[in-house]
């Protein structure tokens, strides 16, 4: 049986490319930096192999299938029908798989990644006040992101930052923002991280590392007009892993995880409630090989947050929530004030709906603003919950 890996080697290896030396294990990458460092290879050399095994099958086709017309033979007609079919196939991978398109990379960064491009909706045309609304653009790592900050109606510090889900962008989460920030008075940050929305990608894959690095400067954008103490963090499905990722490097108060996976291989495992057929997830899994680093269950307990709030819909065929509970059990209830919340009936998509029923606006609300009447902010951080934590130090 013919390997993926196999596969990719015929259809991705560029012609003049040499052969790897015996201790190069990833070929695939192996030609790809040759072609990086060798902008002068030329049109012919950049174009993968299948295209010109393509381009041959389909001559070959041609003069079969003319052979046969004019020999009125019926066989060798059909036999030039499909030379000539599988070689067009064949050579529109080869150009489409190859260097010059890597529809690989394109695959991961909008369908297994999520990257969605253009925004919905604005905050105007989902009610949201326009003169609370301000415009941010952030830079990380030379990606320009798109987002907005959405000011609380009365003059507060505090701020929720809200990391959304795969498939989504800032456009598809507003009303979710509104109806949260009409039971929460506290500003909320919205920023699409690279590849999503508006924000910028440009010939890059989506990686976790370029993701974490996006929500960290998010966070940094936030935290240096209000303060770190004064940050809360909410993250749905891919959103929360990404949240718990960033706050083992930030220090946050609030983090929320809704809807939120223990680690990339059980998401992709239990998609439908494992009604996705098996070679269907052997080929995601293949494309999420390097989003391993959202491996949330092993690493809850790193955060550097004074509350954790789970929030999980029972109806959820997309996340089941047992992975939430699994989460919530993680958690040492020695180092957090944590709370679970179940949502009876709410799915992956309509999570929002029940939160002023089950409470969660009103634990928020409770961990958010528990420090409220307090002198000092500071003094949370020496006392109180803070003690069951190290102080600690932001990371870089």
């Amino acid at each position: 049986m013919i390997s993926l890996s196999a596969i990719e080697r015929t259809l991705y290896w560029p012609v003049g490319c040499p052969q790897p030396p015996d201790d190069v294990e990833d070929h695939v990458q192996f030609a790809r930096k040759w072609v990086k460092e060798n902008p002068g290879a030329g049109h012919l050399q950049t174009s993968s192999r299948a295209t010109y095994v393509g381009v041959g099958l389909s001559v070959l086709g041609m003069v079969t299938g003319l052979t046969g017309f004019f020999k009125e033979n019926k066989w060798l007609q059909n036999c030039g029908w499909c030379l000539g079919v599988v070689g067009l196939f064949a050579t529109f991978v080869g150009k489409m798989c190859g260097y010059e398109f890597d529809l690989s990379k394109t695959i991961k960064n909008t369908v297994v990644a999520g990257g969605t491009n253009g925004i919905q909706k604005t905050p105007e045309e989902v009610g949201i006040d326009a003169d609370k609304v301000e415009k941010v653009d952030i830079t990380s790592h030379d990606q320009k992101l798109d987002g907005y900050l959405i000011k609380a109606k009365n003059d507060t510090k505090k701020t929720l930052i809200y990391f959304h889900s795969v498939r989504n962008n800032i456009g598809h989460c507003l009303e979710e923002v509104k109806k949260i920030q009409e039971n929460l008075d506290a500003n909320i940050l919205i920023v699409d991280p690279r590849g999503f929305g508006n924000s910028s990608l440009g010939d890059e894959e989506l990686t976790p590392e370029g993701m974490v690095d996006d929500a960290k400067a998010i966070y940094d954008f936030a935290a240096s007009r209000y303060g770190s103490e004064n940050i809360s963090v909410f993250g749905h499905s891919l959103g929360g892993a990404i949240a718990v990722q960033l706050a083992q490097e930030r220090e946050i108060d609030t983090l929320l995880l809704e809807s939120t996976f223990t680690k990339s291989e059980d998401a992709v495992s239990s998609f439908g409630n494992g009604s996705m057929p098996q070679f269907v997830k052997n080929f995601v899994k293949k494309y999420i090989e390097d989003m391993k680093k959202f491996n949330s269950i092993d690493s809850i307990n790193n955060v550097k947050a004074n509350n954790v709030i789970v929030v999980h819909g029972t109806a959820d065929n997309a996340i089941p929530s047992q992975q939430g509970k699994d989460l919530f059990d993680k958690l040492d209830g020695n180092k957090y004030e944590k709370k679970h919340i179940e949502l009876p009936g709410a799915n992956h998509a309509n999570y929002i709906d029940y939160y002023e029923t089950e409470g969660v606006y009103a634990a928020l609300n409770s961990f958010i603003f528990a420090s409220s009447t307090n002198t000092s902010q500071q003094s949370k951080t020496s006392s109180g919950k803070g003690k069951k934590q190290k102080p600690v130090t932001a990371g870089a």
